[in-house]
């Protein structure tokens, strides 16, 4: 079976924000962590961007193991949004988005946005002078 990379965002409530959860998708699900953003206070609400590498079934079972206890997991994708239709291409994101998730087409002239090569850095979002990019993490 191939190996896969997914990128998700955990939402954990205030009492899981110190549990052992991402341990146990190594340990127990033999997948590779990479933690591309977190906040985690403890008793607050936490949030971690993470890209897990894996089996497919094993990425499958460790977000069933972090929803069962009781922790949110979303795609990245739903954390950003980028009003195309109000973008005027500018390029001031294009300057200061390192992992080249924002692009300028060169056949139409337009900012295309690459959800899967961002890692919600939120750069982007304080340059753009029209403030089209969203991110809600």
């Amino acid at each position: 079976m191939n190996t896969v990379t997914r990128r998700v965002v955990l939402t954990f409530p205030a009492n899981l924000v110190e549990d052992t959860a991402i341990y146990h998708l190594i340990k127990d699900y033999d997948l590779v962590v990479n933690i591309l953003r977190a906040k985690i206070i403890p008793k607050e609400i936490g949030r971690i961007v993470l890209e897990l590498r894996g089996k497919i079934d094993n990425i499958k079972k460790g977000v069933s193991y972090l929803e069962s206890k009781g922790i949110e997991v979303k795609p990245l994708a739903q954390d950003i949004y980028l009003n195309e239709d109000k973008c005027v291409s500018c390029g001031m994101c294009l300057a200061v988005c390192h992992q080249k998730a924002l692009s300028l087409n060169k056949n139409t002239w337009k900012i295309e946005f690459n959800r899967d090569d961002c890692i919600l850095c939120e750069q982007c979002v304080s340059v753009c002078p029209l403030k089209v990019i969203q991110v809600t993490f």
